[in-house]
């Protein structure tokens, strides 16, 4: 009688270690390591803010000037060179054939235009592309943590499903057997589906925020680029800006058409906690976002080329 009661309570002590154990395995923390601190630190965002005043002065053109100018630029150049301020550089360039000083000196000055317009561009991509890197480096690292978790998780399964098999055959007690197969189920189903571990990351800047509301009172992106991005002259898809094409696709490729508010809040909010999972979509999202930046160029070099013939 009492072999059989030892044999109940040596069934129960490992019903309950096993509990024990599966608890603590599937739990999912939140990673807080020196290296996660660094990663998780905005380095990427400009340490000034932008100042528009020098690029963005309104043209003020004679209605003669203004025809001019829309004879000589399409619709898209001429858009261009009112954004970042060169229309009146043009017509001046355009009424100067014959003054060969002033044409150069205008040149000039439609060429130090360009080329800030182009350090805009080429400044946000590349804290864009610093994002998108710091994001990589953080998705790696929590997958290799997750990675390692998921082994001690199926070597536990196993061992634990052995030694409860074991312990079952040598008491002849069906409750070390119960035990033991319902916790290596338990374990077994952390593999297929792991939650994994998270990550802590505040947004007091986000880019993304600014594409998803078309907001930009914060002045994050330089003015001449989001008017740009929000001009449907510049899209290809009709009727579109690029900023609206741009939001389409997220919507799309890395939602699959549905997107819920705790995940809106998440990418396009002020932050929260991310899973390895999330961090390659946002990093996805970013790489897209700086994708669309560099494509200014093109546009430029399309304003470049209509110039090149006045």
């Amino acid at each position: 009688m009492n072999k059989k009661i030892i044999s109940i309570k040596s069934g129960f002590n490992w019903i309950g270690l096993s509990l024990i154990l599966s608890l603590l395995t599937s739990c999912s923390s939140i990673l807080n390591t020196s290296k996660i601190h660094h990663l998780t630190t905005n380095y990427c965002e400009p340490t000034c803010a932008y100042n528009y005043t020098f690029v963005n002065k309104e043209s003020k053109l004679t209605t003669q000037q203004d025809s001019l100018l829309r004879l000589v630029l399409s619709p898209q150049n001429y858009f261009l060179s009112q954004t970042i301020g060169i229309q009146n550089h043009i017509a001046s360039l355009l009424e100067c054939e014959k003054d060969t000083l002033k044409a150069l000196l205008t040149n000039q000055e439609i060429n130090d235009r360009i080329t800030l317009y182009l350090i805009e561009i080429d400044a946000l991509a590349a804290e864009l592309d610093c994002y998108a890197e710091r994001l990589d480096q953080l998705s790696h690292y929590v997958d290799g943590i997750n990675e390692k978790t998921q082994k001690r998780i199926t070597i536990l399964s196993v061992t634990l499903d052995a030694a409860a098999t074991a312990s079952a055959i040598f008491t002849a007690n069906p409750f070390i057997a119960v035990g033991g197969g319902l916790t290596s189920i338990g374990l077994g189903a952390l593999t297929i589906s792991p939650k994994g571990k998270r990550v802590d990351i505040q947004h007091k800047r986000n880019l993304l925020r600014n594409i998803w509301y078309n907001d930009n009172s914060g002045k994050e992106f330089p003015h001449s680029i989001w008017l740009i991005i929000n001009n449907p002259d510049f899209c290809n898809i009709p009727e579109k800006s690029m900023r609206e094409g741009l939001k389409e696709r997220w919507m799309q490729l890395e939602f699959e058409g549905d997107i819920d508010s705790e995940t809106v809040k998440l990418f396009f909010g002020d932050g929260g906690l991310y899973t390895a999972s999330d961090l390659h979509d946002r990093a996805h999202l970013v790489k897209e976002l700086e994708a669309m930046v560099n494509t200014l160029k093109q546009d430029l070099r399309s304003l470049r080329a209509a110039l090149n013939t006045i």
